[in-house]
């Protein structure tokens, strides 16, 4: 039986047709679509587009945008007791730098929240501590608690405690060996 013809609108493909075909290309390669005359032409859903950014510009990194986002939320994460607990145990395990960042933000933005517990539980640690007596959560017990750095702490400023015995500020500056910088208003 001879073989059946093919279409007129299909050709067989000859060995010339293969060694002329996409193998003359080669994969990654630049096409015309690629030149900048196509790009030109192009719909604006796909045009190419290049912005600069201004040099005085400075764009926040991630660490500081997640650190504000946290900051305006942790009023609602400590209504929610589950939400509350796990943010808790990722406080825990946040290097010095970040948790010294959130300490010093939540200072400012929301300072109701710091109570003696939660400072102390979290933030007491690092290299640097900043307490001012209109954190409602300092105190006496709180100021005796810094104790707990050990010879970590390197700078130290408490500020605005005119009414606690310089006794108290004694007994925790002598139990802190690495401390270079005091600070005491």
């Amino acid at each position: 039986m001879p073989p059946k013809s093919q279409p007129a609108h299909k050709k067989a493909k000859t060995t010339a047709d293969s060694q002329s075909g996409p193998s003359s290309l080669a994969l990654g390669a630049p096409t015309e679509d690629d030149l900048p005359s196509a790009r030109a032409f192009a719909p604006s859903s796909s045009a190419y587009s290049e912005r600069k950014l201004h040099v005085d510009a400075s764009v926040p990194t991630l660490v500081s945008l997640c650190i504000r986002v946290f900051a305006g939320n942790i009023r609602t994460l400590a209504r929610e007791h589950d939400a509350w607990e796990e943010t808790r145990q990722y406080l825990k395990i946040l290097p010095d730098a970040i948790l010294t960042r959130i300490f010093t933000l939540l200072k400012a933005t929301a300072p109701t929240v710091l109570n003696a517990a939660f400072i102390t539980s979290f933030f007491f640690n690092g290299s640097v501590m900043i307490l001012t007596s209109d954190l409602p959560g300092v105190g006496k017990q709180t100021i005796s608690e810094v104790q707990k750095f050990g010879d970590k702490l390197r700078e130290l400023e408490l500020s605005g405690f005119e009414t606690f015995p310089d006794s108290l500020f004694a007994s925790v500056v002598s139990t802190l060996p690495g401390l270079r910088s005091l600070v005491l208003r």
